[in-house]
């Protein structure tokens, strides 16, 4: 299908605005997000938000997606 997966792991769980500021990033850069996936940090040991997008992120995005609010480190399968 030539989705692409995006696992972001926040710094700070509870901080509003993870998922608005990743789904813009994605957004500005023409990508359509298909669907996203977010772990309730107060029931998860290790919350996560997965970002399933209609194709491949560029690698050249990482560092962009890295440097977003609330996040600590970015998978991109």
């Amino acid at each position: 299908m030539k989705w692409g997966v995006i696992e972001i792991i926040p710094s700070d769980p509870s901080m509003p605005g993870i998922l608005a500021d990743v789904a813009t990033i994605i957004a500005t850069n023409n990508i359509s997000i298909r669907q996203a996936i977010v772990d309730d940090f107060e029931f998860a040991v290790e919350p996560r938000l997965f970002i399933i997008t209609e194709k491949q992120i560029p690698g050249t995005l990482l560092a962009t997606i890295r440097a977003a609010k609330g996040v600590q480190a970015v998978i991109i399968y």
